[in-house]
């Protein structure tokens, strides 16, 4: 009944193209397959223009329209994509189709604005998009975007310091070298969710021969970033080889990640550098622990891999921990050396831990909050 009206012809050559653009992306081949997305939106824009804009043309027009649309964006034409949404919403499209156009225009305006606007980024500066269910035009849930802000912050003094071939070391000591910069942050222009965070010196502040070059400081985070997001840890164990410095990032990037809730996918871009980074939190805790020896070993048989419980501070000299358990009891737990700053971030918060066992002491090799969704 839905294709009564329209060139079946036209429909039919859409899907076949769109079928061959998918059978090239699984090849590899991503410009045979953009190109056969384009031929796709093509014809199903055709159908959908032998429609007239009128209510009894609905929701078959729309669909059309919302179609070709999602065809274009898959062959990277942006503006193109926009164009076909706008032609979908100037008919008639029930609520369901109306709100599926929106979505899909909103999608693709983002990631066209994106990639304009990362070439012109000014200093050394990281622009940050979330996108996903809870995220709305220009605005996010606090935590959500803190959570990140926060993490990526950290990763700034810390790749600071490994650069400048610091040894790994507690943060909240006073060190200069470690955080020789000033971050700021200014909200992006309405897209998903964006924010700028930008290194900068303070005016008249003497620079050390030693302090990298901020610019380096963010390009190294994101190259390493893109690492994880595509699974590559041999690079990343290369580009990071002191066992703390990579505990710590992986751990950073976790918080950093997609949660597959409210955050779908987040982009990370400098001047230079950019990354759409849809690795979710738990393919990153799998696909580090299979191929980083540094997060050490599976638990011993005869002692649960996880637990769940509240974490709280003990003895906070020796970053010594007490992990007490659904059933109340309590576990004296330690810190796997990189994992203390997210660690620290869950203090009298409902966590679930992954450890080795030594002696009658814990070791916390990861850990994930349980609170309430962000």
């Amino acid at each position: 009944m839905y294709l009564m009206s329209v060139d079946n012809h036209l429909h039919d050559e859409a899907l076949r193209c769109a079928q061959r653009a998918e059978e090239a992306l699984s090849a590899g081949q991503q410009a045979e397959a953009s190109r056969y997305f384009l031929e796709a939106a093509s014809f199903e824009e055709q159908a959908a223009a032998s429609m007239s804009a009128a209510p009894e043309n609905e929701p078959m027009r729309a669909g059309l329209y919302r179609d070709a649309a999602s065809f274009a964006g898959k062959g990277r034409d942006l503006s193109y994509a926009e164009r076909l949404c706008a032609f979908g919403l100037a008919g008639f499209p029930p609520p369901e189709l109306r709100n599926d156009l929106f979505q899909l225009m909103d999608d693709i305006t983002r990631e066209r604005l994106w990639g304009e606007q990362a070439p012109g980024i000014r200093g050394a500066a990281l622009s940050m998009r979330l996108y996903g269910s809870g995220i709305r035009f220009g605005s996010a849930p606090v935590k959500a975007v803190m959570k990140r802000v926060d993490s990526l912050t950290g990763l700034f003094a810390r790749t600071t310091q490994r650069i400048a071939e610091r040894p790994y070391a507690d943060l909240r000591k006073k060190d200069p070298l470690a955080r020789p910069f000033m971050t700021e942050m200014a909200v992006d222009a309405p897209g998903s969710f964006g924010v700028t965070l930008k290194l900068s010196r303070l005016a008249g502040e003497q620079i050390s021969f030693f302090q990298p070059d901020p610019q380096d400081v963010l390009n190294d985070i994101v190259s390493n970033i893109a690492c994880i997001a595509s699974g590559d840890f041999e690079t990343l164990q290369k580009n990071i080889p002191d066992e703390s410095y990579l505990v710590n990032f992986i751990a950073a990037v976790k918080e950093i990640a997609p949660d597959g809730n409210i955050v779908k996918s987040v982009g990370l871009s400098t001047k230079t550098k950019n990354i759409a980074f849809t690795a979710g939190q738990g393919e990153i805790k799998r696909t580090a622990r299979a191929a980083v020896a540094a997060l050490g070993p599976a638990a011993p048989r005869q002692y649960p891999e996880k637990l769940t419980g509240y974490l709280d501070i003990v003895d906070r000299k020796n970053g010594t921990l007490a992990l007490t358990s659904d059933e109340g009891k309590v576990y004296k737990a330690e810190v796997k050396s990189g994992l203390e700053e997210v660690a620290r971030k869950y203090f009298g918060c409902l966590v679930e831990v992954e450890y080795t066992k030594k002696r009658r002491a814990i070791i916390l090799s990861d850990i994930s909050s349980l609170e309430d969704a962000e």
